[in-house]
């Protein structure tokens, strides 16, 4: 049952929760486009040879890594602000982090050495989990200085841009369409422009 609107505030609280109902499927939407351009920017192009993939399994990966967060008001609260706003980012904190097995990271340190001394050809520097959507996107081989041993190629090191396809179609116009199609599942009209 609706509140019965008495003055502009009441409106106002009306309107913010379909605003924020909104955008929580906005935000969804956008985050499964871009867990879509995850898996096919980052899984599809290649098939690893020095460890075994978490997304595999189902959990720990890279891909399962990206959230949303909640739809919070300018005012800090999640009712009656006049802007609201949610992040899709990718949470280190859900990404599984096996050094031994070179899952997001390793036991070697910035110097390449492992914790007996010895040299490996493998990239160094513990655990990757905090940068790994930085190093995904860029590549490790081009933008950082923990590259692995100058002989050795290995496809990770490459960048794949899962960001560009999706900031692309935010870029012509997809993003209304979809804050549109939000509203409307909700059942609220949604017209362009001023009347």
């Amino acid at each position: 049952m609706q509140p019965k609107i008495i003055n502009d505030r009441t409106l106002a609280h009306i309107i913010s929760i379909d605003l924020q109902k909104a955008l929580k499927k906005t935000t969804e939407a956008i985050l499964e486009m871009l867990q879509g351009f995850v898996q096919s920017e980052v899984y599809d192009v290649y098939d690893p040879n020095v460890y075994q993939r978490m997304h595999d399994t189902g959990e720990g990966g890279f891909y399962e890594s990206w959230v949303a967060s909640d739809v919070e008001s300018d005012d800090g609260g999640l009712s009656g602000g006049r802007s609201f706003s949610s992040k899709i980012f990718s949470d280190a904190k859900k990404m599984a982090y096996i050094p031994e097995e070179f899952v997001h990271g390793s036991l070697f340190d910035e110097n390449m050495t492992d914790l007996f001394g010895n040299q490996s050809q493998h990239d160094g520097g513990g655990d990757r989990t905090e940068n790994l959507d930085k190093f995904i996107a860029e590549g490790v081989k081009n933008s950082y200085d923990w590259a692995p041993h100058p002989d050795a190629e290995f496809d990770y090191t490459e960048p794949r841009d899962y960001w560009s396809p999706l900031i692309d179609l935010l870029r012509v116009g997809f993003l209304n369409e979809i804050f549109e199609e939000s509203m409307g599942v909700l059942g609220i009209k949604f017209v362009r422009g001023w009347l």
